[in-house]
């Protein structure tokens, strides 16, 4: 007896037309997302593998491995260093890497990346994915890890930033701050909660006399001029800033101002030795390797293998 599903079979089941499902399976954007996700768990519940993901699977295996990496923007020097990292580690693995932005659409970006036959998808930092993607990559076999972001039904890899906001608040009660600024950006990503909400966590198990409060900048010059600003109150005895950028720009602010405050970063790039930064330190040659062992294991063992891991990160005194 044949029982091999059709586009026909799933269209059936899902109650709607082939040309729907045709159309989801293509990656069009005029689809509602309820039909979307309805007919995308069909497939994988029925193990329906379009010919176009047939054609793919074949054409991969002939092909070197591409890796997709899907971010928002590469605006912090810490991705700068982390995607170098990744790159090298890619090589010797006998992998490239293909850096997508998804400013321009995310159903296009995912799409193409699966038009392309694209071996494995990386997500860096804050962009999201829709759950209807995230069948689109599962139905054609397309690995999907997350990079700084947990995401408690797919692959990520991090460091537990709420530890590091603790290791931040340590240094500082170290040094006797008792009025702290904790210095963020507008877009208030979840990293950038966790650390914060770390710090505060430490400041309250340890029954700290220390008052908190946050402020907001939307890049390194704003950290500057906030720092400058704030540097004149006396009565603020200390600074975490969300990421080393911002940090080494209050840094500044403090020696032209000749104030002797402590300061604390966040990730231990390149430039924060020069600064003498004190840091909470993410290691981007330990990330990168790791990154890439984890989509290695995905490609050759199975796409739906799950793995998900926490790095503990590393305070960094350079007083």
């Amino acid at each position: 007896m044949h029982n091999k599903i059709t586009i026909k079979d799933i269209a059936r089941e899902a109650g709607v037309g082939i040309s729907t499902v045709s159309r989801v399976l293509n990656g069009y954007p005029l689809v509602k997302e309820e039909t979307r996700t309805r007919v995308l768990d069909i497939c994988n519940k029925r193990n329906f593998i379009p010919n176009g993901a047939a054609r793919m699977l074949v054409k991969k295996s002939g092909q070197e491995n591409t890796i997709a990496i899907v971010m928002s923007e590469i605006a912090h020097q810490f991705f700068f260093e982390l995607i170098s990292s990744m790159q090298a580690n890619m090589r010797n693995a006998g992998f490239h890497a293909m850096i997508f932005n998804t400013d321009q659409g995310r159903e296009s970006v995912i799409q193409y990346i699966i038009e392309l036959g694209i071996s494995a998808v990386i997500i860096m930092g804050t962009p999201q994915i829709s759950d209807a993607d995230k069948e689109l990559l599962r139905l054609y076999r397309v690995p999907l890890l997350y990079i700084d972001r947990h995401d408690k039904d797919s692959n990520f890899i991090t460091y537990s930033n709420h530890h590091g906001g603790r290791l931040a608040a340590s240094y500082l009660a170290e040094k006797g701050a008792t009025q702290v600024m904790l210095v963020g950006l507008t877009d208030r990503s979840e990293p950038q909660v966790d650390r914060f909400e770390g710090f505060l966590a430490y400041i309250k198990d340890a029954n700290l006399p220390m008052r908190t409060q946050e402020v907001l900048v939307s890049d390194e010059q704003g950290a500057y001029t906030l720092a400058k600003s704030l540097m004149l109150d006396q009565s603020i005895d200390g600074y975490f800033f969300f990421i080393d950028t911002m940090a080494m720009a209050g840094k500044q602010a403090a020696r032209d101002l000749n104030r002797n405050v402590p300061i604390i970063g966040y990730d231990d790039i390149f430039p924060a030795r020069f600064m003498n930064l004190t840091t909470v330190r993410q290691s981007v040659a330990v990330l990168g390797e790791k990154t890439v062992g984890i989509i290695k294991t995905l490609i050759t063992e199975h796409p739906d293998h799950l793995i998900q891991e926490i790095l503990t990160p590393e305070l960094i005194i350079r007083d």
